[in-house]
């Protein structure tokens, strides 16, 4: 029997009134006009509904379902307003509220037939009688909505319900317990169909949806956990779904959980809520009526997602149990905290996740076995894996077995970076570095592996040079495996590959015969990869005559303190064997020899008391007529290398090469103060390298005891070990000064025994008496001494009056016309300079041609009387320097508007007394004068890339070597850097400069090349 339409009718025109406009506003809750579509969906289903159908035509929609029949109470629910549900749930499921109210977007008149019920609705609310339709099997109920709305026109009402229809997809009845099909046809052309089937799986439902529209095939499969839970006194149900994929893994196919991109809150259809879940979330939320937000302050809300949190968890163990737990499957938890803010509505199911991580085994290891977070390790670098299984992994790191596990392998920054900063980050899973690993290693550890672990072991290593290599410097903490014993042995034990001087090797390559020489276990080199380890690598090899020297004959020696306890014989055949190695090998084999004895007693030495014990070489002075009579006096014990006996031949060099010394030696003073004169101002943290010469105390004291020919003869001694001694080295006479003034900095100064020659009485002169080196000139030497120019400048010995026999002298040498010289030496250095610098004279020599008349024009010599207020002062202004502007354009244009003026400064510098401006190049005048008289001439900058604006950092140059610094250094990056180089290392005011092939000097007044020095080092301190 049908409903009483007209009672109804009536009820409703009495609760809502005679006019129905306010009811208009229902219809416009929805953002989305096809809304109702979903409504239809939760009324089938709460019909029992197995199927439903969509027919959509240009004028109507019709919908069909087999659910029951329609009653009263379904009647008066789609006729009211908000009838059946309660006011706070406007989405439950089954019960007609305003969400149907939608189709009235696009109809006025919807029709109904399901059973004896065949009604329209008119005005949102009132039912009326309409004749029957004929509904053919299986359907049991129509809906009918003719496009008659005044708000639509009905192509609008098809366009949008035809998106709708097609946009449907088959997670649409993902949620749904009854309806297994959903089909729909478009005006007769369009079709298309979902289907839903549904299987027990242990723990979880596993659905299968597919779907099929525009020839096109959608197939998913699903895995759903629920769970019923009271709220407030009801039950309601919760439910979690996880999606299935088939993937080829090993060319085999298997069934993992993977993460969907898109997840929005489904309240038994999706809304637009996203929850950034890699799963979906389903349960009766609150919802606005539009389905388009769920308040999270909502208690209810609130209370559903704790019950769907601790679902969540459940499930983990649950996938366990179904053997799911992948990689994947950890990707499609919230893993991408910055997703979730704290205190945010999702922000317990991520926390619950964490917790179940960190502390239940359900991380899967590398095994294939599970482990909690608090006992997973990470590994950097895949390789480690294989080195360390399990069981290693444990006894590394003093576990208990199986305690520790590997994470998978395949956990890496660039293959899953997202999963590997959520384990490390959010977990605090601890991470094996090979860092880690190689400070972790120990014997004990290694002692109880075999030999084929340690041939992977140093396969790895191969690659792992950081762990091994020699520390490049103090601070290098490179190179930890270097101090553990990490050689295995023939015999099963371990060493570390090098002694403590980080050279010399403990272990050797097996050689093709018996040896006395540990050796690295012959299992291991047998395999190509370690065997290149330990040569290419390492640079061990086969025992030889250099190993048996520093293995066997040396350290005999060292165990001594100096005393005889090496037989004779045994003694001269290990000097012997030394000499032939060191005459027989080179290089750095050579060296090591060398190293390795300099600091060991195995040479036999004798005093001047005739006592023998075994000295170091480097204590020990060649056995020479000449030292022997420079000691003579000492009051210091002195060695001398005993007499072995070899042919002249042999021995001489190697003597040398060990350490044994030909000249007396120059001996650091230690806590060297620095002298007052070699001060600086404001200097600070000073330190002094100084020196005194072995013996020469004793030596000089003992000069004025004897006769004037005696005296003559001892004095030519000294005189000629000084000569020998500063021909190998320049700086002999020198000490160093160090101190801090802005940053580091050193200079060069007189040593302590060069101030003791100077001062000392030992020269004889041609009055028959000795004088101190400073109290003579060069005219009272007598003969013996005269030939030795090099010596006269450092010992202070002055120059007389008699200048042109010595020009004349080194024209008649040198073939150089004596005028040049006289002009040079009109400067008081000169001299110093050219001892200090000898490339001085040669250039000076290519410069002048030997027919000069009269000397060219010169650079002005203005010397400064304190350089290092010039410098302070030129830093100070120089950090106030305007910065240098460019802007971009085709080519760089600096657009800095400089307030200095570099051709001021230069012509300045660079006008002689004669008021001729010459060029620090070629040093010739510039080649004119411009009308106003002054000089022609190009200011070029020295260094183009410094960022300030500065006058010192140009030349004055004319047009022809103008030309020639642009394209042969302005233009060439590594002639800049040769060039910053010089002018920083440079003492005098002459700074080297190659042209191409041509070889020129730059020459500058004092004042000039300080403020450029000066600049040169502000710059370094601005880049560090």
């Amino acid at each position: 029997m049908p409903s009483n339409y007209q009672k109804i009718r009536e009820e409703n025109i009495r609760g809502y009134g005679e006019w129905t406009d306010h009811l208009e506003l229902l219809g416009q809750l929805y953002t989305d006009r096809t809304h109702f579509i979903f409504e239809l969906l939760q009324n089938a289903e709460d019909a029992d509904a197995t199927k439903i159908r969509f027919e959509l035509f240009k004028n109507k929609l019709k919908v069909l379902h087999d659910g029951r029949h329609f009653d009263e109470k379904d009647v008066r629910g789609l006729c009211g307003v908000g009838k059946g549900t309660k006011t706070e749930d406007l989405t439950q499921i089954g019960k007609f509220g305003i969400g149907f109210k939608s189709v009235y977007a696009h109809t006025s008149t919807p029709e109904i037939h399901s059973g004896d019920e065949h009604f329209k609705i008119e005005n949102y609310v009132r039912p009326s009688k309409i004749e029957p339709r004929t509904i053919t099997d299986p359907w049991t109920t129509l809906f009918v909505f003719p496009f008659n709305s005044e708000k639509i026109l009905p192509q609008d009402s098809f366009r949008v319900i035809e998106d709708r229809l097609i946009k449907l997809t088959a997670r649409t009845l993902l949620f749904l317990r009854n309806i297994k099909e959903i089909e729909y046809s478009i005006e007769n052309l369009t079709d298309g169909i979902y289907l839903r089937e549904e299987d027990e799986c242990g723990p979880a439902r596993h659905i299968s949806v597919i779907g099929e529209k525009n020839d096109q095939t959608e197939d998913e499969e699903w895995l759903i956990f629920d769970r019923e839970v009271s709220i407030k006194n009801e039950n309601v149900r919760v439910e979690i779904s996880f999606l299935l994929k088939k993937e080829n893994k090993d060319e085999k196919e298997i069934e993992q959980i993977v993460k969907i991109n898109e997840s929005p809150l489904v309240v038994y259809f999706p809304t637009e809520k996203e929850t950034r879940l890699g799963f979906l979330v389903q349960g009766p939320f609150r919802t606005t009526p539009a389905r388009d937000n769920v308040p999270k302050d909502n208690e209810w809300n609130s209370l559903l997602i704790d019950e769907i949190s601790e679902l969540v968890r459940d499930s983990l163990f649950k996938v366990k149990e179904l053997q799911l737990i992948t990689l994947s499957f950890l990707e499609v938890l919230p893993i991408r905290t910055d997703d979730f803010p704290e205190h945010g509505m999702f922000d317990p199911i991520v926390k619950i996740v964490q917790e179940a991580l960190l502390n239940e085994e359900l991380l899967p290891t590398d095994n294939g076995n599970f482990v909690s977070g608090e006992y997973a390790r990470l590994v950097r670098g895949q390789k480690l894996i294989e080195i360390l299984n399990q069981n290693q992994l444990n006894e590394l790191f003093h576990q208990p077995p199986n305690m520790l596990n590997w994470l998978p392998r395949e956990i890496t920054h660039d293959r899953r970076p997202d999963l590997r900063h959520f384990l490390a980050n959010e977990l605090d899973v601890k991470e094996i570095t090979p860092d880690i690993f190689a400070r972790a290693v120990n014997n004990d550890f290694l002692s109880i592996q075999e030999d084929e672990w340690f041939i992977q072991f140093y396969q790895y290593l191969n690659d792992q040079e950081a762990l091994w290599r020699k520390p490049r410097w103090h601070s290098d903490s490179s190179g930890i495996l270097r101090q553990k014993q990490i050689i295995r042995l023939s015999d099963g034990s371990q060493v570390t590959p090098f002694k403590d001087d980080g050279d010399t090797p403990n272990a050797f390559l097996p050689p093709s015969g018996p040896t006395a020489f540990p050796i690295v276990s012959p299992v291991i080199c047998e395999d190509k990869e370690a065997y290149r380890f330990l040569t290419d690598k390492l640079r061990l090899s086969e025992p030889d005559i250099v190993d048996e020297i520093i293995n066997f004959i040396l350290p005999r020696y060292d165990l001594q303190n100096g005393e005889d306890c090496v037989p004779e014989k045994d003694h001269y055949s290990d000097i012997k064997t030394i000499i032939n190695a060191m005459e027989s090998v080179s290089g750095n084999k050579r060296e090591k020899i060398i190293q390795k004895a300099r600091g060991i007693k195995f040479l036999r030495a004798i005093n001047q008391s005739g006592e023998n014990l075994y000295k170091e070489p480097t204590k020990i002075y060649l056995r020479t007529t000449e030292l022997e009579s420079y000691f003579s006096d000492s009051e210091e014990e002195v060695w001398f290398l005993q007499d072995y006996n070899f042919p002249d031949e042999i021995g001489h060099d190697v003597w040398l090469d060990l350490g044994v010394a030909k000249l007396p030696r120059r001996l650091e003073i230690h806590s060297a103060k620095p002298r007052q004169e070699d001060k600086v101002c404001r200097a600070k943290d000073e330190k002094v390298s100084d020196f005194e010469l072995d013996g020469l105390g004793s030596f000089l004291n003992s000069i004025e005891d004897n006769d004037f020919e005696q005296q003559k003869e001892s004095a030519c001694l000294l005189w000629g070990i000084l000569r020998d001694h500063l021909s190998k080295n320049s700086n002999f006479f020198k000490a160093k000064y160090e101190w801090f003034y802005y940053k580091n900095k050193c200079k060069k100064v007189d040593s302590s025994f060069l101030l003791q020659l100077r001062e000392s009485r030992w020269i004889p002169t041609k009055d028959g008496s000795l004088k101190a080196p400073i109290e003579i000139s060069n005219n009272d030497l007598i003969d013996t001494f005269s030939d030795s120019e090099e010596l006269l400048i450092p010992l202070g010995i002055k120059f007389d009056q008699n200048k042109e026999r010595l020009f004349s002298e080194m024209q008649s040498t040198l073939g150089i016309n004596p005028k040049v010289f006289e002009c040079l030496s009109s400067c008081p250095e000169f001299f110093k300079q050219v001892n200090e610098n000898p490339k001085i004279l040669g250039d000076l020599i290519k410069k002048y041609d030997v027919t000069s008349k009269s000397p060219p024009e010169k650079i002005p010599t203005k010397t400064l009387s304190n350089q290092e207020r010039r410098k302070e002062r030129k830093s100070m202004n120089y950090s106030k320097a305007q910065p240098k502007e460019y802007q971009e354009r085709n080519r760089s244009i600096r657009n800095t508007k400089s307030s200095i003026d570099p051709r001021r400064f230069l012509r300045e510098k660079y006008t002689n007394t004669d008021d001729r401006m010459v060029c620090q190049l070629c040093d010739e005048e510039m080649p004119f004068r411009k009308r106003n008289n002054k000089h022609y001439f190009e200011a070029k900058e020295i260094l183009p890339n410094l960022p300030k604006e500065d006058e010192s950092q140009y030349l004055a140059l004319c047009p022809l070597c103008a030309a020639k610094y642009n394209e042969f250094i302005t233009l060439d990056k590594g002639a800049i850097i040769e060039l910053i180089e010089n002018i920083e290392n440079a003492e005098v005011n002459v700074i080297p400069i190659s042209l191409g092939a041509e070889s020129k000097n730059l020459r500058f007044v004092e004042s000039h090349l300080i403020d450029l020095k000066t600049i040169i080092d502000e710059n370094k301190n601005i880049n560090g």
